[in-house]
């Protein structure tokens, strides 16, 4: 399996964007495989495509202004839709939410033992 990763970095609500990396990842057909999320600064998506519906989640992704079509990864992916393989792509988003925001701060339960 071929991976990938794409770097976004975004002013918009990290809801917001969490869920437009969602709505790309399923309207191309794919699965989140993997996620983890670091306060209100960061997010990291795992997911798996299939190569043929790579453009559709990268145009979605650019429609969502969360990838640009001019940017080397994407022509990369893009160049990995046209060779017609159908195997699957193991795509990571990294996302850094850009804002002036403190800290997320979660309380964590006590375990006991």
């Amino acid at each position: 399996m071929t991976a990938m990763t794409i770097s976004i970095y975004t002013a918009r609500p990290r809801h917001e964007a969490i869920d437009a990396v969602k709505a790309a990842v399923t309207v191309a057909g794919g699965w989140i495989s993997g996620h983890a999320l670091y306060s209100n600064k960061a997010a990291a998506i795992q997911a798996v495509v299939e190569r043929q519906d790579l453009r559709t989640f990268l145009e979605r992704l650019a429609a969502d202004h969360l990838a640009t079509p001019e940017s080397a990864v994407y022509q990369s992916l893009m160049t990995l839709h046209k060779d017609g393989d159908s195997r699957e792509v193991s795509v990571a988003c990294a996302m850094t939410f850009i804002h002036d925001e403190p800290d997320l701060k979660l309380e964590v339960p006590a375990v006991p033992g």
